[in-house]
């Protein structure tokens, strides 16, 4: 079994004797009396840039700002170039520098030195200078400097181009942790041609003019201009987009010119490309509408309509699916009633045929919404074909009895022919009365003059009132005394089913 003894922990002193008290004066000697060197203080409140040689820096009051430190080659070993450290020891210059950033307190930056070459401690404003207070120790036999007369010059700092062609313009750009700000390029002052110093230090009647300058002037290469994607054709089973795209070169700021395309680098952006490649759902496609089928007034026009679905294969043709695929879809209309135009008024005019009594005649008439029929001039029917009918006909009578004749006396017969006059004549034999029977009218005419019309006639039960040896005259009797079985054909037919021609 092992022990283990724990001790308590105990500083070492710049002497290096465990548990002594032994610190560094303020000029770095151990337990010395700060009276090998001289310190020397100071504080900084102006609102510009500042060079101090430092090893003790303390903000006066806390603010947004930061502390850096750089060489004078402006090599910044802390904070500076758009970046800002974290807290803590940092080598610098040969001496290990403690860097304190506490919230809501003053930044501070201590070192027990020494440096072994120059620094120079800058403050990175952000909003207000909230001031500093510097001090730095020397040694004594250090203090006895020669003054070197150092020479001023102006010199025009200048930022990178802002464009690498077609003529771009010269601007400085000063970018803080808090926004980037571009300012037009402005004259600096410099210390013996190297380190840049305050321009205050520059003489202001030798300030040299700045503002935007040209700068690489020369045209552009010529590249591609590509547009943005264009919508799809279509939503679904595999649609095009398309989009612009050009060969130009710029020529200035403002200048593009189009240049054939193999002038630009191959191959040549794509201008055209497959979109929304997933199928498409099933969904009714309804064909073409056919003609109307009548030329005038109401018809009747009828399309296909057929399941169908567009899938990703590259065809441009949908495929046929059964009707069932469908079922939750609505199916459009395969017919619907069409029109054209109107049909011209055609009057219903035809030839009367009448019935036979002494004769029989044969006149134009029109048939009115009643079904009597109006008499009009001939040349109504002209253009209605005149039924070749006999309009006369011979008929037999009987004998007709013997004509009396007035005698010239008062008694012209003779003695016995007054005792015994003659028999009257025999009545003529009456002919049999003939039984009723049907009795049609001619046709009348079509009522239209093609794309299929009605033409209709009467068909009557007739019987003859008298003995037909006098007048032929029939009057309608009812149905029930004809018969069925020779009742003529129904009283209408159609007509002019030849189809229109073309208007």
């Amino acid at each position: 079994m092992k022990c283990a003894l724990f001790l308590p922990l105990q500083k070492v002193g710049c002497d290096r004797v465990l548990g002594s008290k032994a610190v560094p004066d303020m000029c770095g000697v151990c337990n010395g009396d700060n009276a090998t060197c001289k310190v020397y203080k100071g504080q900084y409140t102006k609102q510009h840039y500042s060079n101090p040689r430092s090893i003790r820096v303390v903000e006066l009051n806390s603010s947004s700002s930061y502390l850096a430190v750089r060489d004078a080659q402006r090599r910044y070993h802390l904070n500076g170039r758009w970046t800002v450290d974290w807290p803590g020891r940092h080598p610098m210059a040969g001496a290990l520098f403690e860097y304190k950033r506490p919230y809501n307190r003053p930044e501070s930056l201590t070192s027990t030195g020494p440096t072994n070459q120059t620094l120079v401690v800058e403050i990175l404003i952000q909003g207000w200078n909230p001031g500093v207070r510097w001090e730095y120790t020397l040694k004594k036999a250090d203090d006895k400097r020669t003054t070197v007369k150092h020479n001023y010059t102006w010199a025009i700092v200048r930022s990178q181009c802002s464009a690498t062609c077609a003529g771009g313009e010269w601007r400085l750009i000063f970018r803080s942790k808090l926004d980037v700000c571009q300012m037009h390029t402005k004259p600096a002052c410099y210390k013996d041609l190297r380190v840049q110093v305050n321009t205050s230090h520059c003489s202001a009647k030798s300030t040299p003019t700045t503002g935007q300058m040209p700068c690489n002037t020369q045209p552009c290469p010529a590249s591609w201009s590509v547009g943005e994607w264009g919508a799809c054709s279509r939503s679904c089973g595999a649609g095009e987009q398309s989009r612009q795209v050009q060969c130009v070169q710029r020529t200035g700021p403002s200048g593009v010119d189009t240049l054939a395309d193999p002038k630009c680098a191959q191959p040549t952006p794509g201008r055209r490309q497959a979109c929304n490649t997933h199928s498409c759902p099933p969904v009714w496609s309804p064909g073409p509408w056919s003609q109307c089928s009548r030329l005038c007034g109401k018809g009747l026009r009828k399309r296909t309509v057929l399941c169908t679905s567009s899938t990703p294969s590259g065809q441009s043709r949908a495929h046929t699916l059964p009707d069932s695929s469908c079922a939750g879809v609505h199916k459009p209309s395969g017919q619907e009633s069409c029109f054209i135009k109107r049909c011209p008024k055609q009057r219903k005019v035809q030839w009367f045929v009448s019935t036979w009594q002494e004769t029989r005649f044969i006149k134009c008439a029109e048939k009115d919404a009643s079904g009597k029929y109006r008499e009009l001039a001939a040349k109504k029917c002209l253009h209605v074909a005149k039924p070749s009918v006999e309009l006369q006909r011979p008929c037999a009578l009987a004998s007709c009895p013997p004509a009396r004749t007035t005698p010239s006396g008062p008694y012209p017969w003779s003695p016995r022919q007054r005792l015994h006059p003659p028999p009257p004549p025999a009545p003529p034999l009456a002919r049999p009365q003939p039984p009723p029977d049907w009795y049609s009218s001619p046709w009348a005419q079509c009522t239209v003059s093609c794309g299929g019309g009605v033409q209709t006639r009467a068909v009557q039960c007739q019987m003859h009132t008298k003995p037909a040896c006098y007048k032929d005259l029939r009057v309608q009797v009812n149905t029930s005394h004809c018969s069925a079985k020779s009742r003529p054909t129904t009283g209408q037919m159609p007509c002019n089913t030849q189809p229109c021609p073309a208007r």
